[in-house]
């Protein structure tokens, strides 16, 4: 796990505190330490083998603990907590132009809303305005922004994407099965707008028809369960690509032989 990612996971901690109300204090010490995490000189990695965390100014016993618990697992048992309290919908909200942590944890909390679905009928009927803090513009704005979001259908939010890879990408880091794993195309370019993630993967072992089987197990793993079936969302199952739809997101596995790597990272990213 390089700084990028330690840094995305403690800023979603951050957001995932704030929304769930715990003291500000702790969140606003999360959101400092993915900031000085993410412009580390070294790989925090390092200053973590060599226990030299806690000398990181701003980075205190609690999240040094976190950051091991990363380090080693891909996760930390503080962000499973917050999510496990916390509706999965209400990350969906975040996503909407205006709507921070304190909006989405008010509609939540007073009103109830957990989707966007609910959401929006709470804003075509007015019900935002009781709020502190909303108003009329309020709603428009967040009617807007989902109006945007659905014609926008079949793409997602880089914000929301990249959160979803990295997920994947840390749960793929913790297996041992790979050299390498990174994130390409247009969520390394950083656009705003992405139709699907590209994510490039070097296995440390070819099967003997080209896949490891135990590889191919694991990237299948990822893809999203048919409504009201076992069946999982597989748009491409082969020796070079791996396709499936994993949190809505349509999610693209490159296969690539380590001697091909750099050139293949340039050639689906740019970079």
């Amino acid at each position: 796990m390089d700084n990028r990612q330690i840094a995305a996971r403690l800023a979603m901690i951050a957001v995932l505190k704030e929304l769930s109300g715990e003291n500000t204090f702790k969140t606003r010490a999360f959101e400092n330490a993915a900031r000085i995490v993410e412009g580390l000189s070294e790989p925090a990695t390092l200053a973590a083998k060599e226990n030299r965390l806690t000398e990181i100014k701003g980075i205190g016993k609690g999240i040094a603990d976190v950051i091991l618990e990363l380090l080693e697992h891909g996760k930390s048992s503080e962000e499973t907590r917050l999510e496990a309290e916390i509706p999965r919908g209400l990350l969906e909200m975040l996503g909407l132009q205006g709507m921070g942590p304190k909006k989405v944890r008010a509609v939540w909390k007073e009103l109830g809303l957990t989707t966007l679905d609910s959401l929006e009928t709470a804003c075509t009927t007015h019900k935002l305005q009781d709020l502190a803090g909303f108003g009329k513009k309020t709603e428009e704005n967040i009617l807007k922004a989902i109006a945007f979001r659905k014609e926008s259908s079949g793409l997602m939010l880089s914000f929301d994407a990249l959160f979803i890879a990295t997920e994947i990408q840390d749960d793929l880091e913790a297996t041992g099965l790979f050299d390498k794993i990174e994130i390409a195309g247009s969520l390394r370019r950083g656009k705003e707008l992405v139709k699907d993630a590209d994510i490039l993967v070097v296995p440390k072992k070819a099967g003997m028809a080209g896949i490891n089987p135990a590889v191919r197990e694991k990237l299948l793993s990822f893809a999203d369960l048919q409504e009201n079936t076992q069946n999982r969302v597989i748009i491409a199952d082969g020796p070079t690509k791996i396709s499936i739809r994993h949190s809505g997101l349509a999610v693209d596995f490159r296969i690539i032989e380590k001697k091909f790597f750099a050139c293949a990272l340039q050639y689906f990213s740019g970079s």
